[in-house]
């Protein structure tokens, strides 16, 4: 704390033991209070009780003097009363207006409130108990009260040095005025030199003065650090003005950016549509060309097709390849379950989708993942069949008409079907118009493969064509062998399939036509499965195992071989 108010605290011990000697066997129940509270209970408690006691004494003075009415008027109990309670009453402001004083210095140490309270209520005790007619200490209480701003709220808005020391100094000075004040009223010989207008240099006004000086100083520091403040607060305008004024050019700036944003980003949208409508333009330019192109594939490849249709000397389409005409003309030959028990057909055993998925040989074939060639061959009696007219046709055709519907009904799989005996009393099939005829299926499913392949294709087709021997025969599955390769280049071809019915009525011999197709399930890259079936009643029974075929190609026939035959229809 600054120095000022540690000079009051250092002559503190001496006064308090000083006004002690003084009050000493006439107020035994005197207690020095070091807290604001106990100061105002003891105001309270001497306002309550202390002014009675004053006023009886008065009352007693008053009886000793002749004129009683004189005396009464000057010092009754109703005035030495009322003196005391204004007393008490500017006191107590006077505490409340200082106590602001003493709770800033107080920060600084316990000791200097401590100080301050005990050296008033030593005054106060000293004032009831000897002061019944100089109300003097009365009036400069009330002055210096007055007098006194608002310490804590000038400190906390202006935090400065010098106001500390003048608020160190009033704490001083008031401490020091107190003193003297009480010296003041217990010293007879003191009051007696004021009573005659000569009153020593005790310091009772001189302090006064130098608190009512320090107040001023306040005043003039304060108003001087109120101008220092509201110039800051000026600059702090100027500048807040200066921010917002840049605020303002920056939102501008922003609003300005925003809109020329705006601007290029409908003159993109612009350009974007121009674009889009470009590229739909493009789109529809490019599916007219590919609509165009395509169309001239389709055409490319459906001249093609004509094309090897004659070198073949296919006719298409054709009944032998109606997978629907062949089914009504041959399941109409035999009889089914609706047909009269009085038929002798009905006595023998019919194929049936059941009994043909019941043999091992056809198990082995369709389960394979790998090429297969399924024979099927037997005899058919003639009894057999509901028309004497019907006596070609086949019990076996029916398992060739099964496999080729539920074929043609599956995913990602080739078929090329042919019936021999489409008709009754039909006549036997040229060899090369089979073959052509399965080769001509296949290319029609698979028509770009022509693009590049149809010259050697046609070459092939104009010499085998000339004449049907065995050396043509060969060229035939040469040709079909070439053309299966491709077609299984294909992805979305797992597997194809080659379905013939009734081989046995083919021109060329029967023999000689298995042998060709089975090569095809033991050469490379031929990825196929062929079924065949042969009725024995009009030709000879072909035996894989008669073959005269090399050792390993001999043990591929018979992996991928499976028979079921002679196969004779019996009688139930």
């Amino acid at each position: 704390m600054i120095e000022p108010a540690k000079d009051a605290l250092r002559g503190h011990e001496q006064f308090k033991s000083f006004a002690q000697g003084l009050l000493k066997g006439k107020n035994k129940d005197a207690q020095f209070v070091t807290t604001e509270k106990d100061l105002k209970e003891q105001l309270n408690y001497l306002d309550m009780y202390q002014l009675r006691e004053h006023a009886n004494e008065d009352l007693l003075r008053a009886k000793m003097v002749k004129s009683s009415y004189n005396l009464e008027r000057e010092s009754g109990p109703h005035k030495g009363g009322r003196k005391l309670q204004n007393f008490f009453k500017t006191f107590s402001d006077f505490i409340g207006a200082y106590s602001g004083i003493i709770d800033l210095v107080k920060n600084a140490g316990q000791q200097y409130g401590e100080a301050a309270y005990q050296t008033l209520s030593i005054l106060f005790i000293v004032v009831v108990n000897k002061s019944q007619n100089d109300d003097q200490i009365t009036q400069l209480l009330l002055d210096l009260q007055n007098a006194f701003p608002r310490m804590d709220t000038l400190l906390s808005v202006y935090p400065s040095s010098r106001l500390q020391h003048h608020v160190a100094s009033l704490y001083k000075e008031v401490i020091m005025f107190s003193r003297d004040a009480t010296i003041y009223f217990m010293k007879f010989s003191v009051r007696l030199w004021a009573a005659i207008g000569k009153p020593p240099s005790l310091g009772i006004a001189v302090t006064n003065k130098t608190i009512m000086a320090i107040l001023a100083e306040v005043n003039a520091e304060a108003l001087v650090l109120l101008h220092e403040r509201n110039y800051e607060i000026h600059k702090g305008v100027q500048k807040l003005t200066q921010d917002n004024f840049n605020l303002i050019e920056k939102v501008n700036n922003l609003q300005r950016t925003v809109k020329e944003s705006n601007s290029r980003i409908q003159d993109l949208q612009l350009k974007n549509d121009e674009l889009l409508n470009n590229v739909s333009s493009v789109k529809a330019e490019s599916r007219l060309i590919r609509e165009n192109s395509d169309f001239k594939l389709k055409q490319e490849d459906s001249d093609n097709l004509e094309q090897l249709g004659t070198k073949l000397s296919v006719k298409w389409p054709c009944n032998e390849t109606n997978i629907e005409h062949c089914s009504q003309a041959i399941l109409s030959a035999f009889p089914n379950k609706d047909t009269s028990r009085r038929k002798k057909s009905t006595r023998y055993e019919q194929m049936t989708p059941e009994l043909l998925q019941s043999q091992a040989a056809y198990i082995k074939w369709s389960g394979s993942s790998t090429s297969a060639l399924f024979f099927l061959h037997g005899p058919t009696a003639n009894e057999s069949r509901l028309e004497l007219a019907a006596t070609t046709y086949s019990w076996l055709s029916p398992a060739a008409l099964y496999v080729a519907q539920s074929i043609s009904q599956t995913e990602k799989a080739l078929l090329a079907y042919y019936c021999c005996h489409p008709e009754v009393r039909a006549e036997k099939r040229r060899t090369s118009v089979v073959l052509s005829t399965l080769i001509y299926q296949l290319l029609s499913q698979r028509p770009s493969i022509l693009r590049q392949k149809k010259g050697h294709y046609y070459e092939l087709a104009t010499h085998f064509i000339k004449e049907e021997d065995h050396n043509a025969v060969q060229e035939m599955i040469q040709l079909l062998r070439e053309v299966l390769i491709e077609v299984g280049k294909f992805e979305d071809n797992e597997m194809t399939y080659i379905v013939i019915d009734r081989v046995d009525q083919c021109s060329f011999s029967s023999l000689t036509i298995m042998d060709q197709l089975a090569t095809l399930v033991v050469k490379p890259n031929c990825k196929v499965k062929i079924m065949v079936t042969c009725d024995t009643s009009f030709s000879q029974n072909w035996d894989i195992y008669a073959r005269n075929v090399g050792e390993l190609e001999s043990k591929l026939l018979r992996e991928r071989v499976h028979t079921r035959g002679p196969w004779t229809q019996s009688r139930s």
